[in-house]
């Protein structure tokens, strides 16, 4: 079953990349920043800020969300606890939650489970042209920055792909 809004995510350490698909269609995408203006807040913080808004302003159904690999890296214990407060919130919103690993979204997307983030970036120019801008940007900060965006959309479709009846067997997204 398709749900009739989804929210998809993805996680960085300082941003959260997010895409709205209603009925199966891309409505909206960005990156919101988890930057602290308040010194004393901390990122969960923040993180519940922006989910909560972006909860707000979507009504989603369902989420999804990529899932983390976690090692045992400094960075990855506030990845792990931004990814938990996220599964929370779902919860306490009463939300589907769904979690693919990055390697299933790009298997899904692309065809291949090692593929380059520039490769599922193309992949998504290919379905959604309006994003061609993004994919050529000349700053490596920018690049890393809508890269969130990317992985969300392709999180979204990978879900999209592999929740519908009808999809097909080798579960890569058509162009």
């Amino acid at each position: 079953m398709t749900e009739t809004t989804l929210l998809a995510v993805e996680l960085g350490t300082r941003e959260l990349g997010f895409a709205v698909f209603q009925r199966g269609r891309l409505v909206q995408s960005g990156v919101k920043s988890l930057r602290r203006t308040n010194p004393h807040a901390n990122r969960v913080t923040v993180l519940k800020r922006v989910f909560t808004s972006l909860i707000e302003q979507n009504a989603p159904s369902a989420i999804v969300v990529v899932r983390q690999e976690v090692n045992l890296e400094p960075q990855n214990d506030i990845r792990r606890r931004l990814f938990e407060a996220v599964k929370l919130m779902a919860e306490n919103n009463k939300l589907l939650k769904h979690e693919y690993p990055m390697s299933t979204v790009k298997k899904t997307v692309t065809g291949e489970s090692r593929a380059t983030n520039r490769r599922v970036a193309s992949v998504l120019c290919g379905i959604y042209p309006h994003f061609t801008n993004h994919l050529e940007c000349k700053q490596k900060w920018r690049k890393r920055y809508i890269q969130h965006m990317f992985d969300a959309v392709a999180c979204g479709l990978t879900h999209l792909t592999l929740e519908t009846p009808n999809s097909n067997d080798d579960n890569e997204v058509k162009n």
